[in-house]
């Protein structure tokens, strides 16, 4: 895998994902809106129409000698009939004398009206009152209040009150769903990066391992008749431990983002492995650091990859010992089991973090040295949520006392390991 083309790949198809949504959301929204705005574009035409169309037949009919009838026929015909919102017409008592749209048999008289639609003519009547929604009917020579009309907004009036924040509902949830897919794409990005950056460097240790492994058989057969063989053998007995040393940190990084096998292993020996390993070389690190574990639990078998646990654990340590420079404690492995689940508990007597960092320790690139490049937490989380199905967190933490990190595994019953 070339880690560069690996890195132009990724950068093209994200901003490709990026251009294709802001381009088309923008373009479904603006025809959204359009489509919109010209239905009430047609309501409001068909709506101004009504007093030219009175007026016209008012000018047509003005010198018919039946002109109110025919007048008042066109009103309640063309006018009313087509009235789409609640309006209610009453005497100068305002009692209800006329009524639509407002849920109440409309054929019926007032007195006829049974008490619960009476109810509800008069709340929407006390409502159109409220709103000021009222126009009184005068007599023209007489000055005097012959009735009322109430009214309730058309809906194209209601429509367009809300069309506002219609829209601005629909502009947030566009941008809010950018953002959580530009999020998504960078967190995509993010892994593919790391991922390949651990790939490409397993791919990279491969030569130059072989090479060693083989020049050091080439100076076993060089020197096989040296009188110094057993002090030269031992020197590169040693430098064959840290070579497969090598090799297997080479393993674990060609195993990032790998599928992998999980065989039934007991967490217990995982754990000891781990702590004996770091305690052989904790002299040369500090002689004030010590590491314990304290089991509370019969054997446990669970589901993972050795390799990849081990490893999980080393970067814990590591984490642990790096809080704790200049600092003498202990580090304690606690575990236990409860409803199917295996804890451990890992505690430090180191310098704490703050609450914000609880979940950002645990993301790619996040360091709080000075030097590192901010892997081994973020390859942790992965190895146990991803690969082994399980849960990391920062426990708890107190500025100059510690920090604890628990892990929780799923268990295997021992006698299914049994019966298999």
């Amino acid at each position: 895998m070339n880690f560069g083309n690996l890195l132009k790949r990724v950068n093209f198809s994200s901003k490709n994902l990026l251009k294709i949504y802001f381009t088309f959301g923008t373009l479904a929204i603006v025809i959204l809106f359009v489509t919109y705005a010209q239905t009430f574009q047609r309501q409001a035409a068909r709506e101004a129409r009504i007093v030219p169309n009175l007026v016209n037949q008012f000018m047509y009919y003005a010198g018919h000698e039946n002109f109110e009838s025919i007048l008042i026929q066109y009103i309640l015909e063309e006018i009313i009939a087509n009235i789409d919102y609640p309006i209610i017409i009453t005497d100068y008592n305002q009692t209800p004398v006329f009524w639509k749209n407002i849920g109440v048999d409309e054929g019926a008289s007032w007195d006829n009206l049974h008490e619960s639609e009476r109810s509800i003519a008069l709340r929407r009547l006390d409502r159109m009152r409220r709103k000021d929604h009222i126009i009184p009917l005068y007599h023209p020579d007489e000055d005097i209040t012959l009735g009322y009309t109430f009214y309730e907004d058309t809906r194209i009036i209601r429509r367009l009150r809300i069309l506002p924040y219609i829209e601005m509902v629909f502009i947030v949830m566009f941008i809010a769903f950018g953002l959580y897919g530009l999020s998504l794409v960078k967190r995509q990005e993010k892994k593919m990066l790391w991922e390949g950056l651990a790939k490409e460097t397993a791919h990279q240790f491969g030569t130059p391992i072989s090479s060693l492994i083989g020049w050091i058989d080439f100076i076993k057969i060089k020197f096989e008749n040296n009188p110094q063989k057993k002090e030269l053998f031992s020197l590169l007995d040693d430098m064959t431990t840290d070579v497969h040393l090598l090799r297997k940190v080479a393993s674990r990084f060609g195993k990032v983002g790998s599928s992998i096998k999980l065989k039934h292993t007991n967490i217990h020996d995982i754990i000891n492995q781990s702590v004996k390993y770091f305690q052989k070389r904790l002299p040369h690190i500090s002689n004030e650091i010590k590491i314990y574990y304290k089991r509370t639990s019969e054997e446990t078998f669970i589901l993972l990859d050795e390799e990849l646990m081990l490893w999980a654990l080393e970067n814990i340590l590591k984490n642990c010992i790096d809080a704790m420079k200049n600092k003498s404690g202990d580090i304690v492995f606690t575990s236990f089991q409860k409803e199917q689940k295996f804890h451990i508990l890992i505690k430090d007597d180191g310098i704490g973090m703050s609450k914000s960092m609880f979940s950002k320790i645990f993301e790619p690139g996040v360091t709080t040295k000075a030097r590192g490049w901010g892997l081994g937490l973020s390859l942790t989380k992965r190895i146990i949520e991803e690969y082994h199905h399980g849960k990391i967190r920062v426990l708890e933490s107190v500025h100059n006392e510690g920090t604890t990190f628990e892990i929780v595994l799923p268990t295997i019953d021992l006698r299914d390991i049994l019966h298999s």
